[in-house]
């Protein structure tokens, strides 16, 4: 069984932990801990890593899963039909993505298991945060998220399924919603479900880049 090593101790409630690191101030990693969350616990086997989109999560979900020997699930990849095609709007989501019901059986197949990481944000947030023992949640500024979107874009993305190419209109269309629908709708909603959903998880709220760094290096895979 895969474990982490240091002292135990019981975190707070997932509601309360966001709501302090969330509550105005500039400091979340006091009431979370910063890059030895994971080492609090005896056992971490499920992590979900939600964010906004060029946040990192599939980057994170990836470093983890070396640091840990867990397997990493890339829900985005999953989402997306494989073949080869390009993206150019909601036209190629409607006709290359799998049906809501088919997404939801995925997820949770996934979800069952004993030990997992999973990044991903939009649907079926109960489905995962509802099993996780840790939440990741990446919570960095706009303008960050919008250099990580341009970034994928110039690089291999985990994010979609071999084969798939990515136009400048779909990453337009993606910065777009970045900066209007995810701190308008998105935001909020993955707090509520956060909140909702996890019960004695760990969520590890993280602002920064430095933060997210910091985190990741703390993090080791039990000896």
């Amino acid at each position: 069984m895969i474990g982490v090593s240091g002292p135990t101790s019981r975190p707070p409630p997932a509601a309360s932990v966001l709501s302090r690191a969330d509550g105005g101030g500039r400091s979340p990693q006091r009431a979370i801990g910063r890059g030895r969350g994971l080492r609090h616990h005896e056992r971490v086997l499920r992590i979900a890593v939600v964010g906004c989109i060029g946040s990192g999560k599939s980057t994170a979900a990836r470093t983890l899963a070396r640091q840990l020997g867990l397997e990493a699930f890339h829900l985005d990849r999953l989402w997306w039909q494989p073949g080869s095609y390009r993206i150019v709007g909601t036209s190629t989501v409607a006709d290359h993505t799998i049906d809501s019901t088919e997404y939801r059986r995925i997820e949770e197949e996934i979800a069952s298991g004993e030990a997992w990481i999973i990044d991903g944000d939009a649907a079926n947030k109960d489905v995962r945060l509802s099993r996780a023992d840790t939440v990741l949640f990446l919570d960095l500024p706009r303008r960050t998220c919008t250099w990580g979107l341009l970034q994928r874009h110039l690089r291999k993305a985990y994010d979609y399924p071999d084969g798939v190419r990515v136009s400048w209109r779909w990453v337009l269309f993606l910065t777009r919603w970045l900066w209007t629908t995810w701190p308008s709708k998105r935001r909020p909603a993955l707090i509520s479900a956060i909140a909702e959903y996890t019960c004695d998880a760990e969520v590890i709220h993280l602002r920064t880049r430095r933060q997210v760094r910091s985190f990741l290096e703390g993090v080791k895979k039990p000896g």
